[in-house]
């Protein structure tokens, strides 16, 4: 049965690939940015690319360690707020 849990956090099969899919999808956009950002002559215009490249790179991060426990470099906050993340947790 294609949706019995496959043991990694409860995630089923069909979950998996669902994330498999984004993580896919989103790299073909990533893949699109850098294309356009190696030809852009425009300074300005490339480094907007390149920033979106690296949100794409870090929600596929994200969704790739997510699918398989977490424990490779960390949970949403660290892909997508840095290193000081999980330790500013007590300041507010």
């Amino acid at each position: 049965m294609a949706t019995q849990n496959n043991g990694r956090d409860g995630y089923s099969l069909v979950q998996l690939q669902m994330l498999m899919q984004s993580i896919a999808t989103q790299m073909v956009a990533l893949n699109g940015l850098l294309l356009v950002a190696q030809t852009c002559e425009d300074d300005w215009e490339r480094c907007r690319l390149v920033d979106a490249a690296q949100a794409l790179a870090q929600g596929v991060g994200c969704l790739a360690d997510e699918a398989s426990g977490g424990g490779i470099i960390g949970g949403m906050g660290l892909w997508h707020c840095g290193q000081g993340f999980e330790k500013a947790g007590g300041a507010a």
